[in-house]
């Protein structure tokens, strides 16, 4: 048994709880977005029933995505569009604001408060 470089060596009871519970969170995490691609691969009836294995539960289908992508393509492509125009106005909206006060408080001095008190309060205010 080496232990110079740590082959052979026992973890300790701590760093096993740790690697469990983050295979606990990876799965927590994962499994609706597992769910949600072998649910696009149902047929509309099925979609309720729980089956989770292809082919030995239920018959995988192309239906769902040939009514997204071929006979429903204009509404499709025009939700998509929809939503990156959104998604880049907020974007922006929230780039500009952002630099702004950034700006604010790095050039002028309050004094009432001080600049270090607000950044601490807006980044405490992001956590929640």
């Amino acid at each position: 048994m080496i232990t110079e470089h740590g082959i052979g060596r026992r973890k300790p009871f701590g760093a096993t709880l740790i690697i469990i519970l983050l295979i606990v969170f990876a799965v927590w995490t994962l499994f609706p977005v597992i769910w949600a691609v072998i649910t696009s691969f149902k047929e509309p009836g099925d979609s309720y029933k729980p089956t989770f294995i292809p082919y030995k539960q239920f018959k995988p289908t192309l239906h769902a995505w040939e009514d997204a992508f071929i006979t429903t393509r204009d509404r499709t492509l025009r939700s998509l569009r929809n939503s990156i125009v959104i998604a880049t106005l907020s974007s922006t909206a929230t780039l500009l604001l952002g630099a702004f006060a950034g700006y604010s408080l790095a050039r002028y001095e309050f004094k009432k408060w001080k600049n270090k008190d607000i950044a601490l309060w807006i980044l405490s205010n992001r956590m929640f």
